[in-house]
């Protein structure tokens, strides 16, 4: 019974203890909540929203506080309360005078606009040289991918195209030449299986 009364206590003074340092870490934390709440960040947006310029303190805070509770006593009594209480207040109070000082100096970096086209290029663009622009291109395409055009400086599209279906007829040979030998060497790999299969059997009746 002695030693549960005594478990007991101890239990309770541990409870004691955790239940003060949660009260203590609720202040610390409401206190930068406040902070974070307050202009604590600064966002400044360029006009087509391209470029952000931020001046954040969250870091400078958080390494503060980190080195507070790191420090923080494992049985704090009513003084220890009263000291981390003002560490606290001193740590918000020189953050926020280098969030003032930091956001005076603030510049907005305007984005670079590029000059809309003047109205004579606008207008020597026609439709007529934009669809010669995509012919050549789609000629030069097909000719790079014919062998016995593509060695040509230029290509009339008639023999582009008369090229091209005899090439297309080669492919096609090769491919069927191509299917049937290796039917052929599938058949003569199943041979050679079963012959490897029979001189086993053999080797095997001789022993």
């Amino acid at each position: 019974m002695v030693k549960i009364n005594k478990l007991l206590d101890i239990l309770m003074e541990i409870y004691r203890w955790c239940k003060a340092w949660v009260w203590i870490l609720g202040c610390m934390w409401q206190e930068i909540a406040g902070r974070l709440n307050a202009p604590g960040l600064v966002f400044r947006y360029s006009i087509d929203k391209e470029e952000i310029d931020v001046v954040s303190v969250v870091d400078k805070l958080s390494f503060t506080i980190n080195n507070r509770v790191s420090s923080l006593p494992n049985n704090p009594s009513t003084r220890d309360k009263q000291q981390i209480q003002r560490r606290v207040a001193t740590a918000i109070s020189r953050n926020n005078r280098m969030t003032n000082s930091a956001g005076a100096g603030i510049k907005t970096i305007l984005p670079v606009r590029k000059n809309a086209p003047s109205l004579a290029e606008s207008q020597s663009t026609t439709p007529t040289k934009r669809k010669s622009a995509v012919t050549s291109e789609t000629r030069n395409t097909k000719r790079q991918l014919i062998p016995e055009v593509s060695k040509k400086d230029r290509a009339a599209k008639v023999l582009i195209l008369k090229e091209a279906s005899q090439y297309c007829d080669h492919l096609t040979r090769t491919s069927i030449n191509q299917q049937k030998h290796m039917e052929d060497l599938k058949r003569h790999q199943e041979w050679l299986r079963n012959r490897v299969s029979q001189l086993r059997r053999s080797l095997a009746a001789k022993r």
